[in-house]
């Protein structure tokens, strides 16, 4: 029987955790960026492109998933490794050397008193770079040991979280979100979606002010409050657009409201007549 020491020295130390579909623009640099790892494993949502073919090229271990949220995505991408520690990313993302090596320090650390680590995510957009200030300092947990980590499991948006403290790591995740102005609305209309089912299944229902409300407050909080200003042109058009994204998903939740009244309806105005039904088992 192997001692819990051998066991202990052969498990990788770091694995890195990507999930993807249709991602062969981006697949090779979050690859590249982070062939320093021991294990590499990527959990692909049935792609139709070359993202598979060329994360095998690569080295990288795949599994297939069929997508049922991004929650859901990113549990089983992380149960998937088996690395001590685990470095969560997205296909369009890419790690810098400065925090390559804050990462390598951090689990290289026996004693470290941190069960995840945060990180800065800067975010390319229309040529500009968006991180430095304002909205855009985006802190996200994702470097997490595999036996400490929380899930969220929630459709679109989620999150990681760990049993313990958090520290921070220097260097920043760089991000491409969006290739254009096309491809954010695209992706909008893809998320509002998500983001309506989410709000529905969590019992949230609304109507055609809610969903004004809620698009308004979604540019007033982003160009305003958060800084979104301070990035020009850039900042502006891509506030527009995520408020965009907000009122088309909270016009899709009146949708649901809507169809979920009329169904009660129906149901009130054909109840079911006393005694057995069609096709029920009788003595």
């Amino acid at each position: 029987m192997m001692s819990a020491s051998v066991e202990a020295a052969s498990q990788p130390r770091l694995s890195v955790a990507i999930l993807t579909q249709d991602e062969e623009r981006n697949i090779a640099r979050v690859l590249d960026s982070v062939s320093w790892a021991d294990e590499i494993v990527v959990l692909d949502s049935g792609s139709a492109d070359d993202t598979v073919a060329i994360a095998r090229e690569m080295g990288a271990k795949v599994v297939h998933e069929p997508f049922r949220g991004f929650g859901l995505q990113r549990r089983r991408s992380v149960e998937n490794c088996t690395g001590r520690w685990v470095l969560a990313l997205d296909a369009d993302e890419a790690v810098t050397p400065e925090l390559r090596d804050s990462i390598l320090e951090a689990v290289s650390a026996g004693d470290s008193p941190h069960a995840g680590f945060e990180c800065e995510r800067h975010t390319c957009y229309l040529g500009a770079w968006f991180g430095s200030r304002g909205w855009h300092r985006d802190r996200i947990v994702r470097l997490v040991r595999r036996d400490r980590v929380i899930f969220d499991d929630r459709i679109i948006w989620e999150r990681l979280s760990v049993d313990g403290s958090t520290g921070r790591l220097s260097g920043p995740l760089l991000h491409w979100t969006y290739r254009d102005v096309s491809h954010h609305m695209e992706k909008m209309a893809h998320y509002s979606r998500l983001k309506a089912l989410q709000l529905f299944e969590a019992g949230r229902r609304g109507g055609p002010s809610t969903a004004v409300l809620h698009g308004a407050g979604r540019f007033m909080s982003g160009y305003l409050l958060k800084g979104g200003f301070l990035y020009g042109w850039p900042g502006l058009v891509y506030d527009l657009l995520g408020a965009h994204g907000t009122l088309l998903a909270y016009l899709k939740l009146w949708e649901m409201t809507e169809e979920e009244r009329r169904e009660g309806e129906r149901r009130e105005s054909n109840p079911r007549p006393p005694g057995p039904q069609p096709g029920a088992l009788t003595d």
